[in-house]
């Protein structure tokens, strides 16, 4: 009784797939129908050889002068004049461009802007040159019947759901972000990580279910005492993250902790409100709109939006958390 080795691949099942006849005038070779032929048989694409033979630098690899001209500039003069010759060179030899070499650079550049490093870090020079490249590329493939160009940032704001803090959250450079959506989509990711850190700061601070009870009974001086505490946890956190806010007056204060606990007892959630408030304060997110009047509406919008833009299942760990409630239009009209 046979036994298969473990290491070795399964081999494909045949097709019985119908094989078209090759018309006269069709563009592709006959050598890549036979390779179709091949792979219906239950060949792998590594064990194809039918269209092994026409790749252009099997056998004259070092014939090239445009990858020849490419190195030995290199190493005498340096990136810029290398890329710049060959460049010169893909217009009037093309094929070129499939060169091991010349290809190995195309294919890291392509993986570097598909790549999480590409989302994060932009390359100025490196997407000037793949554009050179592939212009002199596509001039060159057609005989000039054909030229590339470059395609401008696109910001669809008029579709709505973006946030007054971060305009360009939407703005794409072909497929990707460009480099302003990938920067705002940066910075939205802090505010929102800013909200849940102050959000459990203020949690872990106050009873809140406690204190609720106690509001009923003596509001006033629970509201002091509970300003006390959010005021203690917005210097705590600030200072554990390196921020700085705006002066906040007591009176300030006690009047974010009136505000949660009046919409505790109509049933809503307080610290809301009060992570809303205090995030305004924050140089940081001051300085993202510096000409913007930041209310807690505003910062409430903006959550809910983000929240919308990303979803839950990207922004918060262990679970969906309850939306906050629409801001009602008491809240939209500023503190004086």
């Amino acid at each position: 009784m046979r036994h298969q080795s473990k290491n070795r691949r399964p081999r494909r099942k045949s097709s019985t797939l119908p094989q078209p006849a090759r018309e006269a005038g069709d563009p592709i070779p006959a050598a890549v129908y036979e390779a179709a032929r091949e792979f219906s048989r239950g060949k792998t694409l590594q064990e194809l050889k039918t269209v092994s033979s026409t790749a252009p630098f099997n056998t004259i690899a070092d014939d090239n002068p445009a990858v020849r001209g490419f190195l030995e500039t290199l190493l005498k003069q340096g990136s810029a004049p290398a890329l710049a010759k060959l460049e010169r060179r893909l217009v009037n030899d093309p094929l070129s461009l499939a060169h091991p070499v010349v290809w190995c650079m195309i294919q890291r550049w392509y993986h570097f802007h598909t790549s999480i490093e590409g989302a994060m870090f932009s390359n100025p020079t490196m997407d000037e040159w793949l554009y050179k490249l592939i212009s002199a590329w596509t001039e060159g493939i057609t005989l000039g019947q054909v030229t590339a160009s470059r395609t401008e940032p696109r910001n669809p704001r008029q579709g709505g759901g973006t946030s007054t803090l971060f305009l360009e959250l939407k703005e794409t450079h072909g497929w990707m972000p460009s480099e302003a959506g990938a920067a705002a989509k940066f910075k939205a990711l802090r505010f929102l990580h800013d909200y849940y850190g102050l959000h459990k700061a203020l949690k872990n601070a106050v009873p809140w279910k406690t204190e609720s009870q106690a509001y009923r009974e003596n509001s006033e001086g629970t509201i002091r005492r509970v300003s006390a505490s959010v005021e203690a946890a917005f210097n705590d956190y600030k200072n554990n993250n390196g921020y700085s806010s705006k002066s906040i007056a007591v009176k300030e204060y006690d009047q974010f902790v009136r505000d949660a606990f009046i919409d505790i007892v109509k049933g809503h959630g307080g610290r809301h409100w009060i992570t809303c408030a205090l995030l305004s304060s924050l140089d940081h997110i001051q300085a993202l709109q510096p000409r913007l009047q930041l209310t807690p509406a505003l910062m409430s919008e903006t959550y809910k939006t983000l929240r919308k833009h990303f979803g839950d299942s990207f922004l918060v760990p262990g679970g969906k958390h309850k939306s906050p409630r629409t801001t009602s239009l008491r809240e939209l009209k500023p503190n004086p």
